[in-house]
């Protein structure tokens, strides 16, 4: 974690050099840093970050110093935490002054938001690393990770932060676990968010968005020991919230065929960041996530046929169901195969001669996470909610939100001009992609 530490003015500068300093002045408040991440994956997040014009540092992998709890005494370095435990999200800070269990720090603000209900942590220091230049992007400053959880940081002023040793914030925890269906191999990330919904989200939302994708991104992109080109994943995300009587939940499937690293940990965290931002987007109450479970299945390699071509009964009458077989071309086996679905001819089906429109669902790019072009990150970073849009406007559309986040992945059924539905979904979790048709004719 990181922080700026206070400008020291140079003496004897001339006043207009002095005024051309304070007019390009900025904040004192340091950038977020983001830990427990691998290296290659936090530099995706890093990216996506600089691309939504964010600062954002990638802290030492291991994202907690196993250190012996730590007075927080003047000079001593402590920590502001989003988050705490595998992964971690804050600012890193010097303590000023302390009286008893009261505790101020870091001589400016942290993002200068009022009250809030963080965690307190004690820090170690990996190093200062220092930018004479104060870039743009980044001046001086120091490279920490968080140690214990000591209390609550329960302000953000413009002149310091404080907080109380003692009890922690309001928290909830973060829970993923990942299984490699090759091996049989199972992985963990475990964190715990802030909650700050009763003190109004001084900052405008929860990091739920971003430190749930860390943590859905950092299971993927390790638990099968590489970064294959061709990866396969089911994902289901569960959100306990205290105002809904049952979780809010989807599942998806991912089908990855491509050569960037981190593709499919990308596209899942993406999916996650959605979720944070369905439930940070409920504007019209407060919820209370109490807690959130994230359970991925991968495997190597993947499982995807394309549709080349299909048959059906030439004459085919209203409201009947008819046998359709589609014929199939294995990706990486060249094995062709079939599949008989049944489908519905619609009662209202215009009579004459018609094109039934089959489309099945493409694989995923497999594109850099941290490109917006691809299966990006930039969803955790959105801020882009204007006053315009009022988001979910009642607890039902909330949990409409969140579930439509579950994509259909199998494929569809057009009868001439009408609308698409569902038609097929491979029980085995072979992804049918391609399209093709065929001609009939509707009668009574």
């Amino acid at each position: 974690m990181t922080t700026h530490p206070p400008a020291t003015p140079v003496g004897g500068a001339p006043a207009a050099a002095a005024s051309r300093v304070l007019a390009g002045a900025r904040s004192l408040a340091g950038p977020l840093t983001l830990g427990g991440l691998s290296p290659q994956l936090a530099a995706a997040f890093v990216g996506a970050a600089r691309k939504a014009g964010r600062t954002l540092v990638a802290g030492p992998a291991s994202a907690r110093a196993a250190i012996a709890p730590q007075p927080l005494v003047p000079g001593a370095a402590m920590s502001v935490g989003l988050a705490s435990g595998d992964v971690t999200l804050g600012a890193i800070g010097t303590v000023t002054y302390a009286d008893g269990p009261d505790i101020w720090a870091f001589g400016h603000s942290f993002d200068g938001a009022g009250r809030r209900s963080l965690f307190l942590q004690d820090a170690f220091i990996n190093a200062v690393i220092n930018n004479p230049l104060a870039s743009p992007d980044l001046a001086t400053y120091k490279l920490g990770t968080p140690g214990n959880d000591v209390g609550t940081l329960t302000g953000d002023g413009v002149a310091a932060v404080t907080g109380v040793l003692g009890a922690l914030p309001d928290s909830f925890p973060v829970r993923v676990t990942a299984r490699d269906l090759d091996t049989g191999r199972v992985n963990s990330v475990n964190t715990r968010i802030a909650d700050e919904a009763d003190v109004g989200q001084p900052s405008g939302s929860s990091a739920l968005g971003l430190v749930g994708a860390a943590a859905a991104a950092q299971a993927a992109s390790t638990i099968d020991g590489g970064t294959p080109a061709r990866e396969r994943g089911e994902m289901c995300v569960a959100a306990t919230v205290r105002e809904l009587k049952q979780p809010l939940r989807f599942c998806n499937t991912y089908a990855i065929d491509g050569t960037a690293p981190n593709a499919l940990a990308g596209a899942m965290a993406t999916d996650v960041g959605s979720a944070g931002a369905v439930i940070d987007g409920y504007r019209f109450g407060t919820l209370h996530p109490t807690d959130v479970q994230i359970g991925m299945r991968i495997n190597r390699g993947l499982r995807q046929a394309f549709l080349t071509g299909a048959s059906a009964p030439r004459r085919v009458r209203r409201g009947h169901t008819i046998a359709v077989k589609l014929h199939l071309h294995r990706t990486g086996t060249g094995v062709s195969t079939t599949r008989t679905i049944r489908l519905h001819v619609p009662a209202d089906a215009p009579l004459g001669d018609h094109v039934l429109h089959l489309r099945g669902t493409g694989a995923e790019p497999g594109s850099d996470p941290s490109d917006p072009g691809g299966s990006d990150l930039l969803v955790v970073f959105d801020d882009t909610a204007t006053g315009q849009d009022p988001g979910p406007t009642s607890l039902a559309a909330v949990r409409s939100a969140f579930t439509a986040l579950g994509r259909y992945d199998g494929v569809t059924a057009a009868f001439g001009g009408d609308a698409s539905r569902h038609a097929y979904r491979d029980p085995t979790g072979l992804r049918i992609s391609g399209t093709t048709r065929v001609a009939l004719t509707i009668r009574r």
